[in-house]
């Protein structure tokens, strides 16, 4: 159902019901987050946004959905409106080549961090890139938004990405029941065991549907258009039910903020997310737990969530299942395989033998998951041959930037974590989040890296986090350029520091020419809101060595990521920050005679040891083998995989998208941001600070 053009009660329900196969028991664990999504009545709505991206450049256009717009970075397309893929434009395509498919094609490039500076801003035109370092920042922001309207209506909310999300309607159906049918009103007070009552008569009355309602080719043979549906029994009321608190949602977003959005409701994550995507944009579907086979006959094991890629396939490889078009996979592994046959295939996995028996039956169940602790952020440019970083004043600028980008993020963080405290019902309480450790890294023209970890304060103000996070870097970045590089033959035999202490104007300060710097922050630490205290990490305080990994996968950056909010700009001037800079270093070299020197590494990436297999072995564990494929994808950066990256360095190719490429740096910066707009959003764990470049 659509939030632009709609029809209140779309659908009239009439009660065919005869005795319910329901227990109260079932009907109280709607109420109880914990366990609501174990329960056979369970509601999972899946909310997406359309095109999100370009939706937000619409809206802060004041342009309207029939304008053809896309959202650029650089000369390529992160996001494509619905108005304008009418055109046939997709994000494949450059500007050039979208501009020649509609002329009055709208481009609106994202907003932009300009070099030296720590706040974002849209500039007229495209940007610069040389210059400027793309910001996501407005995008989170107005996601943020988005689901702070979500939680006015419920708590249970997944944020998935940052366009898309889950909410248990659970606890909102139980008082919705209890509300309109009096036969029930009183169920804390009856035994678990007790069947429900059959579905009053009046139930047609009160209960609509909200959106489409899936059947399948043969049954819509038989019905007339906008056909009246039929209950049979008290989990048809309850999907129903969370597709009129569903559109309500939607209704509000739009109404709110603009956003148009699609949905889908189902007894659980996997069935509600098929059926979120279903039927885009601006509409919604409703899956009964009547309709879910032939449902699922619309799609393929890979389309499951954690079924796709590589572990799909190499599950369908395993069983034998045919793959050819005629069959349809889900199908056939619920036709052909019992769950003792399932668990012989697959080398008695029973953990894996029990998830695929339930997906293809649409019973796999799961908890909404309502935050994952971010372990790292990190911020990164890469340099094209016209802009090689060769001087220290253009790394100090750079860092400038990379420290605003993160603590921006970290705003979001707090915002995100306090709206916790709140929420009674899973028991948490409001807190704030601050990393304890500091890394850089930079990486020559001949693509060796070079990266150096140091402990920080632990603040509650963020500007002191700011500038704490702008002065290790600094003092990083000396430590790594004086003892890997060899800066002192670029500058008459001195080094960084030499330099810094005569007073060197920072422009004439060369460097080795650098394609990309990162900067990251991780370890962090949660403290409650009303007992925060700045501490400091402690000399000889000890730091896992694990914590700077340079083999891991960027999204989790991306999706770690958060909202800017507005702070006072800062202008400085060269000489200004030539004077900081002096002084940061005077100190520093103070501190450095009365401790002893940091104890700081450098590390390179190195590559992965195979695993040894017993040649005895006949039959493999296959989660053995998906955790192994799943820890060599999570090492990898977007869609540009090893093999791919060294033939983009030497061959100027990228097989990703089977085109020649100018620029290495630029390209694999592209990747890097079309992931994230395709949000396969799933916050990786772990406490180490990853660098992928």
């Amino acid at each position: 159902m659509s939030v632009v053009n709609h029809r209140s009660n779309k659908y009239a329900v009439f009660n065919s019901a005869s005795e319910s196969k329901f227990c109260f028991k079932d009907l109280r664990a709607l109420n109880n987050p914990k366990v609501s999504f174990k329960s056979p009545l369970s509601v999972i709505a899946h909310i997406d946004l359309n095109a999100f991206f370009a939706q937000v450049e619409q809206i802060r256009l004041n342009l309207s959905s029939n304008d053809p717009i896309v959202c650029a970075q650089w000369s390529s397309l992160i996001a494509v409106s619905y108005a304008a893929r009418a055109y046939g434009i997709n994000r494949m395509d450059t500007i050039k080549v979208a501009r020649a498919k509609c002329p009055d094609l709208i481009i609106a490039h994202a907003a932009v961090f300009q070099k030296g500076n720590s706040h974002w801003a849209y500039v007229p035109g495209l940007p610069d890139p040389d210059i400027h370092k793309v910001s996501l920042d407005p995008y989170r922001r107005e996601s943020r938004k988005i689901f702070k309207v979500i939680k006015l209506f419920c708590k249970n909310v997944e944020k998935a990405s940052v366009d898309e999300g889950y909410i248990d309607l659970g606890s909102l159906i139980y008082e919705r029941l209890r509300k309109i049918f009096p036969e029930i009103a009183d169920c804390e007070h009856q035994d678990d065991n007790e069947l429900l009552p059959p579905l009053p008569d009046k139930s047609s009355s009160v209960i609509r549907a909200y959106g489409e309602i899936y059947y399948n080719k043969e049954t819509l043979k038989l019905k007339k258009k906008d056909f009246p549906i039929r209950l049979h029994d008290w989990d048809d009321a309850c999907i129903l039910l969370g597709s009129q608190i569903l559109f309500e949602i939607r209704w509000e977003i739009f109404k709110v903020l603009g956003f148009t959005t699609s949905g889908g409701v189902a007894r659980n994550k996997v069935m509600a997310k098929l059926a979120g995507g279903f039927l885009k944009p601006d509409n919604q579907t409703i899956i009964l737990n009547s309709n879910i086979n032939s449902f699922l006959e619309n799609f393929e094991l890979d389309d499951m969530r954690s079924m796709g890629g590589k572990a799909g396939q190499l599950i369908l490889k395993t069983l034998g299942v045919p793959t050819d078009t005629k069959s349809n996979t889900i199908a056939y592994i619920r036709d052909n395989f019992t769950l003792g046959e399932l668990k012989d295939k697959l080398s008695n996995d029973s953990v894996t033998s029990e998830k695929i028996y339930d997906l293809v039956r649409g019973n796999y169940s799961e908890e909404l998951t309502f935050r994952t602790d971010v372990k790292s952020m990190m911020s990164r440019k890469n340099f094209t041959s016209r802009t090689y970083v060769t001087t220290l004043k253009d790394a100090i600028d750079w860092l400038k930037v990379f420290s605003g980008d993160l603590v921006n993020r970290i705003v979001e963080l707090d915002d995100e974590s306090m709206n916790l405290e709140n929420d009674d019902s899973k028991g948490t309480k409001g807190f704030v989040r601050r990393p304890k450790l500091v890394a850089a890294q930079v990486t020559t023209t001949s693509y060796v890296k070079h990266s150096k970890q140091s402990p920080i304060p632990v603040s509650k103000s963020l500007d002191k986090l700011q500038s704490t996070i702008e002065e290790e870097t600094l003092k990083l970045l000396i430590d790594i350029l004086d003892s890997y590089t060899y800066v002192s033959k670029l500058n008459g035999g001195q080094s960084l520091q030499e330099l810094l202490k005569n007073g060197t104007d920072l422009k004439c300060i060369n460097i080795v020419p650098l394609a990309n710097i990162s900067i990251g922050v991780s370890n962090f630490v949660k403290y409650n809101e009303l007992n925060f205290i700045d501490t400091y990490t402690g000399k000889g305080t000890a730091f896992d060595s694990t914590a700077l990994k340079l083999t891991g996968n960027t999204d989790r950056d991306l999706k770690a990521a958060s909202v800017s909010e507005s702070r006072e700009k800062s202008t400085t001037t060269d000489e200004d920050r030539k004077d900081y800079v002096k002084s940061l270093f005077e100190k520093f070299y103070e501190q450095q005679d009365n401790t002893p020197k940091r104890n700081t590494e450098s590390f390179r990436i190195s590559k992965r040891s195979k695993q040894n297999h017993s040649s005895s072995s006949v039959k493999y564990n296959i989660m053995d083998r998906l955790k192994n494929m799943s820890a060599v994808r999570s090492s990898r950066t977007g869609d540009v995989m090893p093999d791919q990256e060294e033939e983009l360095i030497t061959d100027n190719y990228c097989n990703s998208c089977q085109q020649e490429i100018e620029d290495v740096t630029e390209h694999k910066d592209y990747h890097y941001a079309l992931n994230l707009s395709k949000q396969f959003a799933e916050v990786d764990g772990g406490e180490d600070l990853n660098f992928n470049c």
